[in-house]
């Protein structure tokens, strides 16, 4: 084969490897997952094109807003569709708000404390009221000591509590690969692990999808330590990646929150399934309320 057939074979399988991996960046479709967490289950739909996403829940007779996603600047709008209102939620912002101390007030001057008046004298000729048996008179017994009680031995905190305060409220997650991968929905995925503060999270997710964002259904609390299940999307985001299985489980085993894939999609969208990622007209925009 001449150079030159071959310079034309590199650019050419070049050129495949570049049009594979948009193929696999640029997935556009549908992805049916669903999130359970203390009991109740959500039907998630999350509708996925190139630079947008949209993500509502199934139940259409709920207050829950619709979330839409812009990737070009990574702003969330979370719709209210009952209020015809929204608001922005700007990335990074899910992380708890320390809340700022407050100002000691300056020392108050301290008023002057009156003076005990000193004790009456009693009348000549009478003494105190001594109980018989009981006292300092002479020749009567004296009240003995109470015995000092034994120093009380001091138990070891348990370990989670010793590990609460080390950790502090807002340490970043660490999602570690544990090297082990499985194959879910016709996707390949690998496992990821996420621990802290007595909890384990358990992921299985790709890179062959799209970019995580989780679902956000309401104005979040502005102070407190933000729990996993709160800040898990982000670190999954930064990757790339997208779960198909998710467990949140306590020490004991306890699961307190599940996010599992039930179908993919794919699907070339239209003009007209595009425009689900459009603002609709009406709305007033309301301020977003920071994690």
């Amino acid at each position: 084969m001449s150079r030159k057939s071959q310079l034309t074979l590199l650019i050419v399988l070049g050129a495949l490897a570049v049009c594979s991996g948009q193929a696999v960046s640029t997935f556009e479709g549908r992805i049916q997952a669903v999130a359970t967490q203390n009991g109740s289950s959500e039907n998630l739909f999350y509708t996925v094109a190139t630079n947008a996403v949209r993500i509502e829940v199934a139940e259409t007779n709920t207050l829950n807003p619709v979330n839409l996603l812009d990737r070009s600047s990574g702003i969330v709008k979370v719709l209210f569709p009952r209020t015809h209102c929204y608001m922005n939620v700007k990335p990074g912002s899910q992380r708890a708000h320390r809340p700022t101390p407050a100002t000691p007030p300056a020392a108050l001057p301290v008023p002057p404390q009156p003076v005990a008046a000193a004790p009456l004298n009693p009348p000549p000729g009478v003494g105190p009221r001594v109980t018989p048996g009981v006292g300092a008179g002479p020749g009567s017994p004296t009240m003995p000591a109470m015995p000092a009680m034994p120093a009380m031995p001091q138990r070891p905190a348990p370990a989670s509590m010793a590990a609460m305060a080390i950790i502090p409220a807002d340490a970043p997650l660490d999602l570690r690969a544990t090297g082990r991968t499985t194959h879910l929905l016709g996707y390949d995925c690998k496992e990821y692990i996420i621990q802290q503060w007595g909890q384990t999270m358990d992921i299985w997710a790709t890179d062959q999808l799209t970019a995580f964002q989780a679902y956000l259904q309401a104005p979040p609390r502005r102070f407190g330590a933000p729990s996993i299940e709160r800040r898990w999307s982000d670190r999954l985001a930064a990757k790339g990646l997208f779960p198909l299985l998710a467990s949140l489980r306590l020490d004991n085993g306890q699961e307190q929150y599940r996010f599992e894939v039930q179908s993919i999609t794919p699907a070339r969208l239209t003009d007209e399934d595009c425009k689900c990622f459009q603002m609709p007209e009406g709305y007033t925009q309301i301020p977003s309320h920071q994690f």
